[in-house]
């Protein structure tokens, strides 16, 4: 079973680096906006509480780290 929830930008963190950024330190991950109060993270929990999936929903459109990651694929 999978739980989808709203969740913080530190719980995703691990994730977004074996992805995103995997070899370079975890700071490479982390966003300005990732703390911003309009900033929503979601999360997809499998049965043991780890996060397999993440969506970060900053509010100003074209902000934040992920955006260079998206156009490059």
């Amino acid at each position: 079973m999978i739980t989808f929830t709203r969740t913080t930008a530190d719980h995703i963190l691990q994730l977004r680096h074996q992805v995103l950024r995997p070899g370079l330190p975890i700071a490479e991950v982390i966003s300005p906006e990732d703390q911003d109060q309009e900033t929503r993270h979601y999360g997809a929990l499998n049965q043991q509480g780890e996060v397999i999936c993440c969506v970060p929903s900053f509010s100003q459109p074209g902000t934040g780290m992920l955006r260079g990651d998206l156009e490059q694929w």
